[in-house]
């Protein structure tokens, strides 16, 4: 049991980070992750990279169609944590 609450933890942010190309002029987070301290202070970019995201949970019939093989997780770790979405979907700008 100890060895499953670890993995949950670890498996709360999947996540996949998809690289795509900007021209220069784009508005990016780089000044943050690249630049020096004195151009952070003079930056506007004052934001998280996210700008909107979309919480899903299954309703009764989803859980159903997804089958008895997600119960125990549903009931253990979801059914009774209604801010807890099983899929989370968000751009996320740097």
């Amino acid at each position: 049991m100890r060895h499953e609450k670890k993995l949950m933890s670890l498996e709360d942010h999947n996540v996949i980070f998809a690289p795509y190309f900007a021209s220069e002029d784009s508005d990016t987070m780089d000044v943050i992750f690249r630049g020096s301290e004195a151009e952070i202070e003079r930056s506007d970019a004052i934001h998280s990279g996210l700008d909107a995201g979309v919480k899903l949970r299954p309703n009764a019939d989803d859980l159903k169609e997804i089958g008895p093989h997600f119960e125990p997780k549903w009931k253990t770790y979801f059914e009774n944590a209604p801010d807890k979405p099983v899929t989370w979907l968000g751009p996320f700008a740097t």
